[in-house]
Formats: structure tokens, C-alpha cells, sequence
């Protein structure tokens, strides 16, 4: 979904919307996935997931963050345009 200011925000959530902006910040930040990886982890941060599958499907759920989650984030090409990886 694309805001009025050509934002792009995926779920309704504002505090999962809030997880996704920090993530980008500390990205262009500190430049690696690892260290964003690192900042999350020591500042028990985790990242909101709706569920794909099962009973509790398009449930709301808070997760550790791990490399591949934001390795994902980062390259999905919903951002394409925003942010550049």
C-alpha cells in the first residue's frame, strides 16, 4: 500500500510500521545487515509477522529478528525506490 507522501507501509500495524522505519534508518545508518541484525538483537527488538498459514493466519506475531527476515525486508521489491540495497 503507498501513502499519500509515496511512503510504502505493508501492514496496518503502527507499531510494526515504526519496526520497518527503524530497520531502513539503521540500515543507511550502519550499513550492513549484520550490524542491524546486532543493534536489533542487543536492544531486544523484534519484528511484527502476520502469519501466512495455519489456524491463526493473518495473526499479528512478534519475532526475533535473523538475517534472512531482513535480508528479505531489505531486498523485497515493494521497497524498490525507496530504498536501494
Amino acid at each position: 500500500m503507498r501513502q499519500p507522501s509515496g511512503e510504502v507501509i505493508l501492514d496496518p500495524d503502527e507499531q510494526v510500521q515504526e519496526v520497518v522505519r527503524l530497520m531502513f534508518r539503521k540500515f543507511e545508518e550502519l550499513g550492513t545487515i549484520n550490524a542491524v541484525l546486532h543493534y536489533l538483537v542487543a536492544h531486544q527488538i523484534q519484528v511484527g509477522i502476520r502469519l501466512q498459514s495455519g489456524p491463526g493466519k493473518g495473526t499479528l506475531v512478534w519475532r526475533r529478528p535473523n538475517r534472512n527476515m531482513l535480508q528479505t525486508l531489505f531486498k523485497h521489491p515493494i521497497y524498490a525506490g525507496a530504498y536501494a540495497y
